[in-house]
Protein backbone atom coordinates (compact mmCIF):
# COMPACT_ATOMS: atom_id res chain seq x y z
CA UNK A 1 0.00 0.00 0.00
CA UNK A 2 1.31 3.35 -1.11
CA UNK A 3 2.14 5.45 1.79
CA UNK A 4 1.81 9.47 2.18
CA UNK A 5 -0.05 11.95 0.67
CA UNK A 6 -1.19 12.55 -3.01
CA UNK A 7 -1.03 16.23 -4.40
CA UNK A 8 -2.62 18.40 -3.09
CA UNK A 9 -4.61 15.88 -0.63
CA UNK A 10 -3.24 17.60 2.34
CA UNK A 11 -4.39 20.95 1.68
CA UNK A 12 -7.98 19.63 1.34
CA UNK A 13 -7.91 17.96 4.50
CA UNK A 14 -6.44 21.32 5.86
CA UNK A 15 -9.44 22.78 4.18
CA UNK A 16 -11.82 20.11 5.49
CA UNK A 17 -10.50 20.58 9.22
CA UNK A 18 -11.15 24.15 9.01
CA UNK A 19 -14.64 24.04 7.99
CA UNK A 20 -15.42 21.64 10.45
CA UNK A 21 -13.85 24.29 13.14
CA UNK A 22 -15.28 26.71 12.00
CA UNK A 23 -19.20 25.09 12.01
CA UNK A 24 -18.45 23.99 15.53
CA UNK A 25 -17.28 27.07 17.04
CA UNK A 26 -20.39 28.53 15.25
CA UNK A 27 -22.63 25.64 17.13
CA UNK A 28 -20.64 26.29 20.05
CA UNK A 29 -21.19 30.20 20.29
CA UNK A 30 -25.09 30.18 19.08
CA UNK A 31 -27.21 31.01 22.44
CA UNK A 32 -30.17 29.18 20.74
CA UNK A 33 -29.12 25.62 20.68
CA UNK A 34 -29.06 23.23 23.40
CA UNK A 35 -26.54 23.90 25.83
CA UNK A 36 -25.59 20.05 26.45
CA UNK A 37 -25.03 20.36 22.61
CA UNK A 38 -22.93 23.27 22.66
CA UNK A 39 -20.94 21.94 25.73
CA UNK A 40 -20.48 18.70 23.35
CA UNK A 41 -19.40 21.09 20.78
CA UNK A 42 -16.85 23.21 22.98
CA UNK A 43 -15.32 19.84 24.00
CA UNK A 44 -14.78 18.67 20.67
CA UNK A 45 -12.94 21.52 19.13
CA UNK A 46 -10.86 22.53 22.25
CA UNK A 47 -7.82 20.88 21.33
CA UNK A 48 -7.54 22.67 18.08
CA UNK A 49 -8.19 25.96 19.75
CA UNK A 50 -6.13 25.22 22.74
CA UNK A 51 -2.47 24.12 22.96
CA UNK A 52 -2.84 20.95 25.65
CA UNK A 53 -0.17 21.64 28.12
CA UNK A 54 3.01 19.65 28.89
CA UNK A 55 3.85 17.74 31.96
CA UNK A 56 7.20 19.77 33.92
CA UNK A 57 9.28 18.25 36.15
CA UNK A 58 9.18 20.37 39.15
CA UNK A 59 13.00 20.28 41.28
CA UNK A 60 14.39 22.83 43.59
CA UNK A 61 17.68 24.64 43.21
CA UNK A 62 19.72 22.03 44.36
CA UNK A 63 18.07 19.70 41.76
CA UNK A 64 16.35 17.49 43.83
CA UNK A 65 13.07 16.98 42.60
CA UNK A 66 9.94 17.44 44.98
CA UNK A 67 9.09 13.77 45.08
CA UNK A 68 12.52 12.70 46.67
CA UNK A 69 12.53 15.65 49.56
CA UNK A 70 11.57 14.97 52.75
CA UNK A 71 8.47 16.87 54.26
CA UNK A 72 10.61 19.27 56.48
CA UNK A 73 13.45 19.78 52.92
CA UNK A 74 9.61 20.68 50.62
CA UNK A 75 8.70 22.88 53.49
CA UNK A 76 11.66 24.81 53.81
CA UNK A 77 12.00 25.01 49.78
CA UNK A 78 8.76 26.87 49.75
CA UNK A 79 9.18 28.87 52.18
CA UNK A 80 12.31 30.36 50.88
CA UNK A 81 10.66 30.69 47.45
CA UNK A 82 7.63 32.79 49.10
CA UNK A 83 10.00 34.96 51.50
CA UNK A 84 12.22 35.64 48.03
CA UNK A 85 8.89 37.62 46.91
CA UNK A 86 8.45 39.37 49.91
CA UNK A 87 6.15 37.17 51.37
CA UNK A 88 6.84 36.20 54.72
CA UNK A 89 5.08 32.78 56.25
CA UNK A 90 5.90 30.16 57.96
CA UNK A 91 4.43 27.03 57.77
CA UNK A 92 5.53 24.80 60.24
CA UNK A 93 2.55 23.76 62.62
CA UNK A 94 3.10 23.80 66.24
Amino acid sequence: MPRGSAPGERAVDARLTAEVQAAMLRVMRDETVDHARRDAMAKAVAPYCHPQLALVATTNETGRHADNMTEEELIKAIEERVNRLGIKIDLRIG
